[in-house]
């Protein structure tokens, strides 16, 4: 997808020689993730969301350096005693 070059080539520019790790929360369908780039670049690659769709399972399969991590990313802040944050009002 054509619209999606510019997020992905600003995601490759953001990896540096000095990072070699890298976490993508809510990484969904992969579609804006530069899948090759970060494998080349990156020993190790955290793909975080709520759910892996299962093309996302089979995309990161190959690459040893992807570890898909379960987690929901937009539920908003937590107050320190790990309980929901309230809306201000």
């Amino acid at each position: 997808m054509p619209r999606l070059a510019p997020v992905r080539s600003g995601i490759t520019a953001e990896v540096t020689c000095q990072r070699r790790h890298a976490v993508v929360l809510g990484s969904g369908l992969l579609d804006d993730v530069p899948l090759d780039d970060l494998a080349r670049l990156l020993d190790q690659v955290g793909l975080v969301n709520a759910i892996h769709p299962s093309l996302a399972r089979i995309v990161t399969r190959r690459d040893l350096n992807f570890a898909l991590m379960i987690a929901e990313t937009g539920a908003g802040v937590a107050k320190p005693s790990g309980g929901p944050a309230r809306a201000p009002t």
